[in-house]
């Protein structure tokens, strides 16, 4: 049986679809040269119209899935995972990178670069522009440790360029983009969570929702 998790209009921005594999067993270790502030998810949505000073919580149409086995506990995190970087999208500068991702890989390394430079450039998504729906496939554990969640995800959301923080009065659209991508997670176990340390998209279409979420 498929579960399908739909998250609408909220905070994902396009680079969740990894189009460069990142090596997940980098020696690379992910330095403290940024500081992210841990936000606190919320249950109610802001109003249209509020100031951008805190993170909306990521709203979703389904509540937690069960039925996975023994792999249930890689299927919450990975959600919780997906709805930590719907955030980020949000509000990039609030963003729990070492939440999300496995330490001492190049896939950490990789969002740390990719946030820094969405709040330098102030990149950012928006409630209501576009949608994010991602379905779990299947789930392999290798091992103890590791373990991949093969997915099925459509992405419309669209990015703003924000001139400035308080009003959205001079937003441009940044990355309409739509895509859609069966795609291959690697997750680490770490600290009693698992955390992203890798993904390989395959088969990336444009344009066109190859989930069959929207037939």
């Amino acid at each position: 049986m498929r579960r399908i998790f739909v998250i609408k209009g909220t905070t994902l921005f396009n680079f969740l679809i990894v189009w460069l594999v990142v090596s997940a067993s980098s020696c690379a270790r992910q330095s403290d040269s940024l500081t992210f502030n841990d936000p606190v998810l919320t249950t109610t949505a802001p109003e249209a119209n509020s100031p951008e000073t805190s993170a909306p919580a990521p709203q979703t149409s389904a509540p937690p899935q069960q039925g996975f086995g023994d792999s249930q506990k890689i299927a919450d995190d990975f959600i919780e995972n997906t709805n930590v970087m719907l955030q980020c999208g949000r509000t990039p500068k609030n963003c729990p990178i070492a939440k999300i991702t496995a330490p001492d890989t190049g896939y950490r390394v990789y969002m740390i670069e990719k946030i820094k430079m969405r709040v330098e450039s102030n990149l950012a998504t928006r409630p209501g522009a576009g949608k994010y729906k991602i379905r779990i496939d299947s789930i392999e554990k290798i091992g103890t440790t590791t373990a991949l969640v093969h997915t099925c995800l459509f992405d419309s959301l669209v990015v703003f360029d924000s001139g400035q923080s308080d009003t959205t009065r001079d937003d441009i659209i940044f990355d309409d983009d739509v895509v859609s991508t069966h795609t291959t997670w690697t997750l680490y176990l770490d600290e009693g969570r698992w955390k992203w340390a890798g993904s390989t998209p395959h088969d990336a279409t444009s344009w066109k929702d190859i989930c069959g979420f929207n037939s």
